[in-house]
């Protein structure tokens, strides 16, 4: 006797499809099976896929994680379901939005499809406060913390993917930055252009301008920026494994100028190792080593080596509550930022979770960030509505302070998101002339397309 419960609730998506007489793809599943018949089709329409024995397994509890994986399947097959089967899988992608964000999964399939390419978009709209540089030392207190002025910008991406042979896809996405106000400049740069080659259902290689993952909230290194290299992932649903070698291009230009010359300066490589439980939750460690000497104006003369380790963590508490974490240590050969080992730590607590293409789906988190001097060297942070730590950097001060976010996902391809960090406090450095940053907030709407 089958006893997935799960699959009750699947069962009226058995119809999306003109599958008849499926063929029985299991040998553990035979025609007397009470599901035998929703089983066969939905193994049909590619929604279930067994084991790598050929077996089905009916009496083992599903994993969420497994639960994810056939969520991403009717996803990707939206179009076919009737208005209530794109219901229920909407409150699916809802109550496994984790898992499916771990999987790289969008919740909506909003690609438009042209042969065997496909198109993509986003566009965000955002306001923010803008710590401006270097505190200059020659100013009163009244500008402890630097020059702070409102920013309003907009961005636009394009992106693409041609399957260009069996297993592998040329990707490129193409962006648009445009400031408002005085300055109305406008930058426009490939961010992506690579090639993947998928080995097996969870390994792959990719050589080219690509996003990696190194820590668990994106506050340290965003997914989103620019690494040039080749890159090899592979695992299974509970283990991850990625290296690479390559330059981080987003990091040299932040501050190629400061601390760094020529790329040849920057070349670098890592490993990303990351375990997942069937609740959602997830522990990941990363090393990098900066094979290059930088010789940048702010540098030593000697010039400086570098190398960072760090551990992160995302787990479930329950119900709708996760706590995430980062510790990151940026060793350096000599105390060129004062110290030889610079610490960056974070620690948050966050409610619920923006899912794209779930209109309501909305997050609140709290979060805590401590950078020691020089700890953020390499990175290149998702908190792209302020500079903080940036200015930390810039300033060579250890710097502190609190992060909220409010997210809400408006329709199908809407959300925006408003944040405010306050309480900031800095130490060493110019810290005469900059007892801290000020309180900055802003707001962004996010359309994809």
């Amino acid at each position: 006797m089958m006893e997935r419960k799960w699959l009750a609730a699947l069962l009226p998506l058995t119809m999306m499809g003109a599958v008849s007489l499926a063929a029985n793809p299991f040998a553990d599943v035979t025609p007397d099976d009470w599901a035998y018949q929703a089983v066969s089709e939905l193994s049909e329409e590619g929604v279930v896929s067994g084991h790598p024995d050929g077996m089905f397994r009916g009496e083992r509890n599903v994993t969420r994680y497994e639960m994810a994986q056939i969520t991403a399947r009717l996803l990707a097959k939206e179009d076919q379901l009737s208005d209530r089967d794109r219901r229920m899988t909407e409150k699916l992608a809802e109550e496994y939005g984790g898992e499916l964000s771990s999987l790289g999964v969008r919740v909506r399939n909003l690609e438009k499809q042209q042969g065997n390419i496909s198109w993509s978009g986003d566009y965000r709209l955002r306001f923010f406060d803008l710590l401006e540089g270097v505190a200059d030392p020659e100013k009163d207190i009244h500008h402890r913390a630097g020059d702070m002025s409102s920013y309003e910008d907009a961005r636009l991406r394009i992106s693409s993917k041609a399957e260009v042979a069996p297993k592998v896809t040329v990707n490129g996405r193409m962006t648009t930055l445009m400031s408002f106000g005085e300055t109305g400049d406008e930058d426009v740069k490939f961010d992506r252009a690579n090639v993947c080659w998928q080995m097996g259902k969870n390994s792959a290689i990719t050589a080219g301008r690509q996003g990696i993952r190194l820590d668990q909230a994106g506050f340290f290194w965003d997914p989103d920026a620019a690494y040039d290299g080749l890159t090899f992932e592979t695992g299974t649903d509970s283990f991850s494994l990625q290296a690479g070698i390559g330059y981080p291009q987003s990091v040299h230009a932040m501050w190629g100028q400061y601390f760094y010359g020529g790329k040849s300066e920057m070349e670098s490589w890592y490993a990303r190792i990351a375990g997942r439980a069937a609740n959602g939750s997830e522990l990941s460690a990363f090393y990098w080593k900066d094979t290059g000497t930088m010789k940048g104006i702010l540098a030593p003369s000697e010039g400086l080596k570098a190398s960072m380790y760090g551990a992160g963590a995302d787990i479930h508490l329950g119900g709708k509550w996760d706590a995430v974490g980062d510790y990151i240590v940026t060793h350096f050969n000599h105390e060129g930022f004062g110290r030889k080992n610079a610490a960056y730590r974070m620690a948050g607590l966050r409610w619920g979770r923006e899912i794209d293409g779930v209109p309501g789906s909305k997050t609140i988190s709290l979060s805590y960030i401590a950078a020691d001097s020089g700890s953020y060297l390499f990175g290149v942070t998702a908190l792209d509505e302020t500079d903080v730590l940036d200015y930390g950097l810039m300033n060579g001060m250890d710097t502190r302070f609190w992060s909220a976010y409010a997210g809400y996902v408006l329709t199908k391809n809407t959300k925006a998101g408003l944040f405010y960090h306050f309480g900031g406090k800095a130490s060493g450095g110019r810290q005469k002339y900059t007892p801290g940053p000020k309180d900055t907030w802003g707001f962004k709407i996010d359309i994809k397309f």
